[in-house]
C-alpha cells in the first residue's frame, strides 16, 4: 500500500465531504478509518456533521483572510459563523482577531494546523458570546482529529494544503463569467441611478439642517467604561440637586404655619430634612468610596 497516496486520498475525501457535500464524518479517529484493497473504508457513521452554504462560505472566507492577513475579512467571517447573544464590542473583537492573525505572520500552509486555527476562532466566538452552530463545532472536532490521523500515518501530506487547493478549485468551478458580467451591469445601473439622486438628497439634507430638523443617530462602540463613569457622575449630580431642592423646600415650609407640627416644625418640613440628610449621606459615602 502506498501510504502517501492513501494519505492524499484521505485528505481529499474528507475535504470533499466538507467543501462540496457539507455532510461529513465528525469522528474520524483511526478506529473509524480502515484501508481495504487500497481503498479507504469509513466506519461508524453515528456522528455526522452538516455545514450550510453560509457556513462553508464563512470558512472559505476565513482561510483566505488568514492567507492575506486581512483583519476586516476575518472579522466578517467570524461574525458569519455564529449568532451574537448580546451587544458586541466591535473594537475588542477587531483587536482579538488582529492578535490571532498576527500569530500567522509568516504563513506557510504546509505547517498550518487547521484544527488549532479552528479552536482559536471558536475561543474568540465564545469570548464575545457568539453562539456557534452545531455543524461548526463538529467541523472543528473532525478537522482536528483527521489532522492528527494524517500526521501519524503520512506526515509529509498537508491536510490544510489540500483544503486550500480544493477551495480555490471550488471557487473556480462556481465562477461563471456571463453571470458575473450580468451582475456587474445590474450593479452599475443601480449605482448610476443612486448617483443621479445624490444632488437632490444633499439638497434635502441641507434644507432639513437649516430648519433644525436633522437628527443624527450615533452609536459608540468600545467605550462602555467611559459611558458607565459618565452615567455615575450624572446620577451623583441628580442626587445632589434633589438634596438641595429638599433642603430649600423644607426650609421654606418651616417659615409657614403648616400643621401638623413636630417640636414647632411642620411635619412635612421634617420629612424633607430627613430625606435630604439620607440622600446627602449616601452621596458622601459613594464619593468617599470612590464609586
Amino acid at each position: 500500500i502506498d501510504i502517501r497516496r492513501i494519505g492524499e486520498r484521505l485528505g481529499e475525501n474528507y475535504v470533499k465531504q466538507i467543501v462540496e457535500d457539507g455532510y461529513f464524518h465528525a469522528d474520524p479517529h483511526p478506529g473509524n478509518i480502515w484501508v481495504r484493497g487500497g481503498k479507504i473504508v469509513w466506519l461508524d457513521l453515528g456522528m455526522m456533521g452538516r455545514l450550510s452554504n453560509k457556513d462553508r462560505a464563512a470558512i472559505r472566507k476565513a482561510i483566505f483572510a488568514l492567507a492575506q492577513h486581512d483583519v476586516f475579512e476575518m472579522k466578517a467571517a467570524v461574525l458569519s459563523l455564529g449568532v451574537p447573544q448580546e451587544r458586541i464590542d466591535h473594537a475588542k473583537l477587531y483587536q482579538d482577531i488582529d492578535v490571532l492573525i498576527a500569530q500567522y505572520g509568516d504563513l506557510d500552509f504546509r505547517s498550518l494546523k487547521m484544527g488549532i486555527l479552528s479552536r482559536q476562532i471558536m475561543n474568540v466566538l465564545r469570548t464575545h458570546h457568539i453562539a456557534i452552530a452545531p455543524g461548526i463545532s463538529m467541523f472543528c472536532r473532525g478537522v482536528m482529529t483527521i489532522e492528527g490521523v494524517m500526521r501519524l500515518v503520512c506526515p509529509e501530506v498537508s491536510f490544510v494544503e489540500i483544503l486550500a487547493r480544493s477551495m480555490e478549485l471550488s471557487f473556480a468551478k462556481g465562477f461563471n463569467w456571463r453571470e458575473e458580467v450580468a451582475k456587474a451591469k445590474r450593479e452599475g445601473y443601480i449605482l448610476m441611478r443612486k448617483s443621479l439622486q445624490l444632488p437632490e438628497q444633499i439638497s434635502d439634507i441641507l434644507k432639513m439642517t437649516l430648519s433644525g430638523q436633522t437628527k443624527v443617530n450615533l452609536e459608540l462602540t468600545g467605550a462602555d467604561e467611559p459611558l458607565a463613569r459618565l452615567n455615575k457622575m450624572i446620577n451623583k449630580l441628580i442626587i445632589a440637586l434633589l438634596s438641595a431642592a429638599l433642603l430649600l423646600g423644607s426650609s421654606t415650609i418651616c417659615t409657614t404655619q403648616m400643621t401638623p407640627k413636630i417640636m414647632e416644625i411642620p411635619f412635612l418640613g421634617v420629612l424633607g430634612y430627613l430625606a435630604a440628610i439620607v440622600l446627602s449621606a449616601r452621596l458622601l459615602w459613594s464619593i468617599l468610596r470612590g464609586h
